[in-house]
């Protein structure tokens, strides 16, 4: 298995999204809605663009898109598939979602809430509620520190 490789077909939908215009999009990237298409999501993506079309995809095939031009962007919407990850150790069942690091998972964090409810500050409870946002599936099989990709169940 290698990173972008569909590993249990078991609800597996696919799609074809608009790559965001002039990027590209790696096989095994997460991607989440950018202004004008799908690019590498990251975190602060996923919060720019929450009342748009909010849905994270994987990528399934790279493509590099021409310079001021979509291309079509072949990607899972649901099933089971290998994700590029951040560095940090994996545990079956554990849920990973987007990074701070573009098209990467890591491991997910949940709101805080004694943070949400100590704070009377509104940024500190959306930041809290924000992560959320960010979950995307659970881990498949462990993956070590040093793995490239996570196999995934993605939602």
């Amino acid at each position: 298995m290698a990173t972008g490789d569909v590993v249990k077909t078991y609800r597996f939908r696919k799609e074809t999204l608009p790559s965001k215009t002039g990027g590209g999009d790696t096989k095994g990237d997460l991607l989440a809605y950018d202004t004008d298409g799908y690019a590498p999501a990251t975190q602060t993506i996923i919060k720019a663009t929450r009342s748009t079309p909010f849905k994270m995809y994987v990528a399934t095939e790279t493509v590099v898109a021409v310079p001021a031009t979509q291309s079509d962007l072949p990607a899972l919407a649901e099933g089971a598939i290998g994700i590029s990850k951040v560095s940090g150790a994996l545990s079956k069942g554990q849920v990973v979602g987007a990074s701070a690091t573009a098209g990467k998972v890591g491991a997910w964090t949940a709101p805080d809430i004694s943070a949400i409810i100590a704070a009377y500050c509104a940024t500190t409870i959306q930041a809290q509620l924000d992560k959320l946002l960010y979950a995307i599936g659970e881990v498949l099989e462990d993956a070590a520190s040093g793995d490239a990709f996570v196999n995934t169940i993605v939602r």
